[in-house]
C-alpha cells in the first residue's frame, strides 16, 4: 500500500499510544509495531484484491491482488474511483450495498461483475469491510474480492452436462414408454426411429432386424423415399451395417461424402446427411438389430453414449416382439389341430364331456384367482410339476395332442393375465409418484377410435356383440395417442365383457372446443350407489364374478385428468352404462 496510508497508520498508533495508560514497556509496543507490519504485508501480498476507499468510493489503497485481477497499477487505481471497476449495469446496485453500509446495515459476502483494466468482465466474491474511527463514526470500506471466474464457468459446464444428462435420461424412458407393449414389429421399428431421429437431431434413419438366417433386413426407415424401397438384407461384416453387427459396437463417421446418402427430398429442395451412427442392438450378448442415423449435424459424444444406453431397452423389445410372433405362430399351429381334433369329438363323447368339466373348472378358477399375480403362478407352477411327474412315469396319455393343445392353450392365458396385471400395476404406480409420462402429438382421434374397434373384430365376433359408431369427419386435438388408445381400449373391452350379445354405440363429435366421446353399452348395469366409487383404485361393483385387480377404470380417470378433461358415467342396474369423455382441443 502507499507510503501516505501507511505513516498515517504509524500516526494513529502513536496517537495511540499516547492516550493508553498502561504499563506496556517499550518493547511491548515494538511487538505491537512488528505485528502491525506483518498484517501490513500480508494484506499487500494477498492474492485476493484489497481495496481501500472512502465514503465517496475514491481509492485509498490498493494490494498486489488488486493489480493481478483488475490490471491497474497502484499508481493509476489511487487516481481512481471504485464505480470505474464496476460495469456500467451493476452501479446503482453497488451504490445501494454502500448506502446499506452507510446506514449501519449487515451486508454479508456476495458475487458480482466486475471490470479489468481492459475491459473484460470477471465474477468475484465482494466482503465488505466497515471503517471505524476511534469515535464510532463511519470512515471508509474495505472490500476484499476473490475472482471466482473459474468456478462460475466451472459450474455452469457441470450444469449444462447435468441437463444433457438429464435429457438424455428423459429420452430414455420417453422411448420405453413408447416401445411399451407394441408386438409388431414393423410398428416397433417406426416407433423406434420416430422418437430416435428428431432426438439426436437426426435427420433419417434405418432399421434392421436380424433374420433367422442370421442376416440384417432392413424392416423400415426414416425419411426414405418410396423409390428406394426396403428390402435389403445384409451379411454380418458385409458394408459400415454389419461390420457394426459383427463387432457388436457402434461406429460414428464425421464429413461423409455427398455421394454416400440419398439424398433427403423436400418441396423446397434436397440435401446430403454429414454425419453417420451406426449402432447395434445387442440383447443377451447377441445382436437382434442394427440402427443407422444420418445427420446434418454432427452427432455429440453425449448422443452416441445415449444410443448405446438405449441398445439394451430396444433389445428387450425386439426379442419381446420376435418370442410374441413365435408364440402367435404355435397359437396357430394349434388351431388347426384343434380344428382336427373336432371331428373326432363326435365319436369321443365321454372325452367331451370331460374336457367341456375341465374347462369350465378352469374358467371358474381364473375367474375366482384372477385378481392376484401369485395365483397364475402357482398355477403355473404346478402344471409344470404335473408333467414332470407324468413324463418321469412315461405317461404318454397325459401327452396327446388334445392335451397339449389345452396346455399350452391355458398356459398363455396365464401369461396374458400376468401381463395385464404387471401392465395396470406399473400405471398406477407410475401415477402414484407422478411420474406417468405423457407424449403430446396433434393428431385426429377418430381413426384411432376405429383402429381401437378393428383390434378387437375377433372378440366381438366371438361375444356376440355388434358395434355402431357414428363420428364427424374428424377431430384434431393435442393429445397422447398411446394414452387415449389406452382409455378407449378399457372403456371397449368392458362394454365387452359386461354386456355380451349386445349393441354397443360409440359417438365421437365436437362441442365447445372439446372432443367428445360417448361409449354406451346394453350390459348389465352399475347401481347408482355405486357409480361413485367405480373410478377409485381396486374397485369392483358390478356383482359380476371377473378377474383383474380393478384398475382399469381408475387408470383411464388419470389419464384423461392428464389431458385436462373429464369422464362422466350414467347406468342403471339391468339397461347397461354409458362414459363421456371430454377433452380439450388445445393443452
Amino acid at each position: 500500500m502507499r507510503k501516505k496510508a501507511v505513516k498515517k497508520n504509524k500516526a494513529s498508533v502513536v496517537k495511540l499510544s499516547v492516550k493508553t495508560k498502561s504499563n506496556k514497556t517499550i518493547s511491548n509496543k515494538l511487538e505491537l509495531l512488528e505485528k502491525i507490519r506483518w498484517m501490513t504485508m500480508v494484506i499487500q501480498d494477498s492474492n485476493d484484491a484489497i481495496i481501500f476507499q472512502d465514503l465517496n468510493g475514491n481509492i485509498l489503497a490498493w494490494n498486489h491482488g488488486a493489480e493481478k485481477i483488475y490490471g491497474h497499477s497502484e499508481v493509476e487505481a489511487l487516481s481512481m474511483n471504485i464505480a470505474e471497476t464496476i460495469p456500467i449495469e451493476y452501479q446503482e446496485e453497488a451504490r445501494k450495498f454502500i448506502t446499506s453500509l452507510k446506514n449501519g446495515e449487515l451486508v454479508l459476502p456476495l458475487e458480482a461483475k466486475r471490470k479489468t483494466k481492459y475491459g473484460k468482465i470477471v465474477d468475484m466474491l465482494i466482503t465488505h469491510t466497515k471503517l471505524i474511527t476511534d469515535k464510532g463514526m463511519l470512515a471508509g470500506i474495505v472490500t476484499t474480492g476473490r475472482d471466482i471466474t473459474e468456478r462460475k464457468q466451472s459450474e455452469a459446464g457441470l450444469r449444462e452436462k447435468f441437463r444433457e444428462l438429464e435429457y438424455l435420461r428423459e429420452g430414455q424412458i420417453a422411448l420405453s414408454e413408447r416401445m411399451r407393449g407394441e408386438q409388431n414389429i414393423f410398428r416397433l421399428g417406426q416407433i423406434i426411429l420416430r422418437h430416435l431421429v428428431p432426438f439426436t437431431n437426426a435427420q433419417v434413419g434405418a432399421f434392421y432386424l436380424v433374420s433367422s438366417e442370421k442376416k440384417l433386413k432392413r424392416i423400415c426407415g426414416h425419411a426414405f423415399r418410396k423409390t428406394e424401397g426396403i428390402e435389403k438384407n445384409i451379411e454380418f461384416g458385409e458394408g459400415l451395417i454389419g461390420q457394426a453387427a459383427s463387432e457388436k459396437r457402434s461406429l460414428l463417421i464425421k464429413n461423409v461424402p455427398e455421394n454416400y446418402f440419398n439424398k433427403i427430398h423436400s418441396d423446397l429442395g434436397e440435401m446430403s446427411p454429414k454425419s453417420l451412427l451406426i449402432f447395434p442392438i445387442i440383447y443377451e450378448n447377441e445382436v437382434n438389430g442394427v440402427i443407422e442415423l444420418g445427420s446434418f449435424y454432427s452427432f455429440s459424444e453425449y448422443q452416441r453414449a445415449f444410443l448405446d444406453h438405449v441398445s439394451e431397452s430396444i433389445g428387450i423389445a425386439i426379442n419381446s416382439s420376435i418370442v410374441h410372433k413365435k408364440v402367435q405362430n404355435l397359437l396357430e399351429r394349434f388351431k388347426a389341430l384343434n380344428a382336427e381334433l373336432q371331428a373326432q369329438q363326435a365319436e369321443l363323447k365321454v372325452a367331451n364331456k370331460e374336457l367341456e368339466s375341465a374347462v369350465n373348472v378352469r374358467d371358474e378358477f381364473m375367474s375366482i384367482a384372477g385378481h392376484e399375480l401369485k395365483t397364475p403362478l402357482t398355477f403355473l407352477k404346478l402344471q409344470s410339476e404335473i408333467r414332470k411327474r407324468n413324463l418321469e412315469k412315461e405317461n404318454i396319455t397325459a401327452f396327446t395332442n388334445e392335451k397339449l393343445l389345452k396346455m399350452f392353450d391355458s398356459d398363455h392365458k396365464q401369461i396374458e393375465r400376468i401381463t395385464r396385471l404387471i401392465d395396470d400395476m406399473l400405471d398406477v404406480s407410475r401415477i402414484s409418484s407422478g411420474k406417468l409420462s405423457m407424449n403430446y402429438e396433434e393428431f385426429d382421434i377418430c381413426p384411432l377410435v376405429y383402429e381401437v374397434v378393428e383390434r378387437h373384430h375377433e372378440q366381438l365376433i366371438f361375444s356376440g356383440n355388434k358395434i355402431e359408431i357414428s363420428s364427424v369427419e374428424s377431430v384434431y386435438g393435442r393429445w397422447d395417442k398411446f394414452r387415449l388408445e389406452q382409455v378407449i381400449t378399457n372403456l371397449l373391452t368392458n362394454a365387452i365383457r359386461y354386456g355380451p350379445g349386445k349393441i354397443i354405440k360409440i359417438k365421437i363429435g365436437i362441442e365447445q372446443n372439446e372432443a367428445v366421446i360417448v361409449i354406451l353399452d346394453q350390459g348389465i348395469g352399475i347401481a347408482e350407489e355405486n357409480l361413485a366409487r367405480i373410478f377409485l383404485k381396486f374397485e369392483r361393483v358390478t356383482g359380476m364374478e371377473v378377474g383383474g385387480l380393478g384398475l382399469g377404470l381408475y387408470i383411464v380417470a388419470q389419464i384423461i385428468e392428464a389431458h385436462h378433461g373429464s369422464i362422466k358415467v350414467e347406468s342403471q342396474l339391468g339397461r347397461g352404462s354409458s362414459f363421456t369423455i371430454k377433452l380439450p382441443l388445445t393443452l
